[in-house]
């Protein structure tokens, strides 16, 4: 078994999970956990380099576990139905991800607003939202705006085709936002609190991270989102 965390409450739970007669727990080294505490409920463990991509860390240690060689980019290979959403007029629509649990990852709610606002004329606009505080703020987004709509709550299979279905996803530094990215689906990722050389999406042409130091500004996202609607595809 592996856990690839490297925290105490994951490695807990590979610790009390049932293995084969032969099986072993294997993690992070003492070095290489995020808590390095975990490191005394595996079995055997495993150094990787921490400065390196979240995603690079984590196929090198299932890798070592496992004795293959990594080769090339990731390859998710989702499989999501088809849905269809009858409270959208439109086919053709931008999901905007602003839920986060640490507030610093936010952008500000104006900023949303004023995309919006950019937007070309021809999609709708789709704000979900996981809790009554997000919600909340969703409505905030979408009150000045005719063709914003505030998506009802939803299970994790719908958004994942909701996200997939979509024109274009821009988000925060959340796990939709790297969901979408995962499902190919263009997406413009905004980064400011957590840095962009560690958790940023980079695999193929449809994602663009923004951000680093301080939170990326409206006419700079603006601009990425507007050359994807017209088809063309940048990088950054």
């Amino acid at each position: 078994m592996l856990d690839t965390q490297g925290l105490v409450k994951s490695a807990l739970l590979a610790r009390n999970a049932r293995l084969t007669e032969d099986g072993i727990r294997i993690g992070p080294s003492l070095l290489s956990a995020r808590e390095p505490l975990a490191r005394l409920f595996y079995d055997r463990g495993i150094s990787i380099p921490r400065h390196q991509h979240a995603v690079e860390r984590l196929r090198s240690l299932a890798a070592r576990a496992f004795g293959y060689r990594v080769v090339g980019p990731p390859h998710f290979d989702l499989s999501v139905p088809d849905k269809h959403f009858p409270w959208l007029s439109r086919k053709r629509y931008v999901v905007l991800l602003h839920g986060t649990a640490r507030a610093e990852k936010r952008w500000p709610l104006e900023d949303f607003r004023e995309l919006v606002r950019g937007l070309p004329d021809d999609v709708d606009v789709v704000v979900p939202h996981g809790s009554a505080t997000e919600e909340d703020d969703a409505r905030r987004i979408a009150s000045d705006s005719a063709r914003t709509r505030v998506a009802p709550r939803m299970p994790l299979t719908d958004m994942a085709a909701l996200l997939r279905q979509a024109a274009l996803v821009v988000g925060v530094d959340t796990g939709l936002t790297h969901l979408a990215a995962a499902l190919a689906t263009p997406t413009v990722a905004l980064f400011g609190a957590t840095p962009k050389w560690r958790y940023a999406p980079y695999w193929g042409q449809h994602t663009v991270s923004l951000g680093e130091s301080g939170h990326p500004q409206v006419a700079e996202v603006g601009k990425v989102a507007t050359a994807f609607l017209s088809g063309s595809a940048l990088r950054a």
